[in-house]
């Protein structure tokens, strides 16, 4: 499980580094803010939601798999299937189980208070993927071990999607753009900067749409699928509009969102931050 670890963190860093550099080479639009204040507060609260998840969850997805992969019970561990088809299958439930985690959180009154937070930055660059509620990363991580647990997705299956979400997490946020022809190659298939950048619309009808997190197909099954232009992506502004800009980036406010009454931009109190039925 160590080596496990040690895996995943690499890839964070190979992740963030390739981004990064892309990032800086070719931005889809200039960043306002100072980045050591957006990257320091975004790395408190990913650090933050993994001690959470670690303190009362101390059971990584590869160790529940591992667990229940002898089980008699689970769809996955049935010998009926190839191998690989049972790690394809798996992959597709767990992204799966993330989407339609995420549409909840965006219809769930009490569920979008913890996700919200990720909604509130106005500028999105790679880091953005490390801005959730500590909270938010508790969820998502009880819910995948369910999964997991429930069906018996095979070790290998459950290792190769958290390497591809860890990926997917900075690369869908990133201040950048797939070159065009590598865009209409990869749209259909992977979730791409430009088709994600618009769920962070300050618009709130927008912000129900492309809630994906590696493939866009449960978007086009489920219809909370919208197709983006490159322009329109790279001009569209991010945010929530009824949340306080000047408290984007002010820590102890963003923890305690899920449980105060936010103030309105113009200093008036609304009523909890509103979320479609």
């Amino acid at each position: 499980m160590d080596h496990e670890g040690a895996v995943l963190w690499r890839t964070l860093g190979i992740c963030f580094a390739v981004i990064g550099v892309c990032e800086l080479a070719w931005p889809a639009y200039r960043l306002r803010k100072p980045l050591e204040r957006r990257w320091g507060v975004h790395v408190v609260l990913f650090a933050l939601g993994n001690v959470l998840v670690l303190a009362t969850v101390p059971l990584s997805g590869v160790a529940v798999a591992l667990a229940v992969e002898h089980s008699r019970f689970g769809l996955f561990n049935q010998s009926v299937l190839p191998f690989w088809m049972r790690c394809a299958a798996g992959i597709l439930v767990l992204d799966l189980a993330r989407y339609g985690t995420h549409r909840l959180m965006h219809t769930t009154p009490w569920l979008w208070r913890i996700h919200l937070l990720h909604h509130t930055d106005t500028e999105i660059d790679l880091t953005t993927g490390l801005r959730f509620h500590p909270l938010e990363a508790w969820v998502a991580g009880i819910v995948g071990l369910g999964v997991i647990a429930a069906t018996a997705i095979p070790p290998a299956g459950v290792f190769l999607f958290e390497m591809m979400v860890q990926f997917q997490a900075v690369a869908a946020h990133a201040n950048s753009s797939l070159p065009p022809r590598l865009e209409r190659i990869c749209r259909p298939f992977f979730i791409t900067p430009d088709l994600h950048r618009i769920h962070h619309s300050i618009k709130e009808a927008d912000q129900g749409r492309n809630l994906g997190v590696l493939f866009p197909w449960w978007d086009r099954w489920f219809a909370t699928y919208r197709d983006v232009t490159v322009v329109e992506s790279k001009a569209m502004n991010f945010g929530l509009a009824d949340f306080p800009a000047t408290k984007a980036l002010h820590l102890p406010y963003l923890l305690a969102t899920p449980f105060v009454k936010l103030p309105s931009p113009d200093g008036a109190v609304p009523e909890p931050v509103s979320r479609r039925a």
